[in-house]
């Protein structure tokens, strides 16, 4: 019974350190990855109209890259595998114990490349962010991580926000930052007027002309 309450005790305190989170960061994104496998995302219309709402909100020039990258997926499905390899190799990297400069850059990277060009920033500038449907974002939280776990000169003893770029305080600032924005967004999204498209910097009316032609279906009627 004793040894059996040692093993949790050491598997719990094991996930806490820079190993353990590494390794855990490397299993979400190898989930991630083999999500992008699933036969659903080939549904066209469901994806066209996906990417056209979380274009709605952005600036410009982010909502017609997000635009042109929702193009080039449902006009070719396959390339949905091709970003489920990208992720299954960071996350099979990180596992293996491969956390290099390059890995946690690539995969700092291309989190903040999901953030803005697949979540579109959670619905913060459009206004609808909520901690109810995802704020801050996975993808930003990933981000975060592959900084924390950025490998420096520091010795390993104590925790890993200590061993971390930033140090102890300033891991501590930024998980503040995090939590504050999510509590400011949630008070925002539960006391201020529906989100509608007349507050939107992007709209398809304004921006009918330069807009991919497929997303007209998503705006008819």
């Amino acid at each position: 019974m004793t040894r059996g309450r040692v093993r949790v005790a050491w598997r719990l305190w094991a996930l806490g350190t820079k190993t353990g989170i590494r390794r855990t960061l490397g299993v979400f994104w190898i989930i991630d990855g083999l999500l992008k496998f699933q036969p659903g995302l080939a549904n066209r219309g469901q994806e066209a109209y996906s990417f056209a709402m979380t274009a709605m909100g952005t600036p410009v020039p982010v909502a017609r890259a997000i635009l042109q990258v929702g193009r080039l997926l449902v006009a070719h499905p396959g390339l949905w595998w091709g970003l489920g390899v990208v992720e299954l190799l960071i996350g099979i990297a990180l596992v293996a114990g491969r956390a290099s400069r390059m890995v946690l850059a690539v995969s700092a990277l291309w989190a903040l490349c999901i953030w803005v060009l697949g979540e579109g920033f959670e619905g913060l500038s459009a206004g609808s962010a909520s901690i109810l449907t995802g704020f801050p974002g996975a993808a930003l939280l990933y981000a975060v991580l592959a900084v924390l776990l950025w490998p420096t000169a520091r010795a390993e003893a104590g925790s890993v926000a200590a061993a971390g770029p930033l140090g102890r305080a300033g891991a501590k600032g930024v998980w503040a930052l995090l939590w504050l924005s999510a509590a400011v967004v949630q008070l925002r999204s539960q006391g201020g007027p529906a989100l509608s498209t007349a507050h939107c910097s992007w709209r398809p009316e304004r921006n009918r002309p330069s807009s991919p032609a497929w997303t007209e279906p998503c705006w008819a009627g």
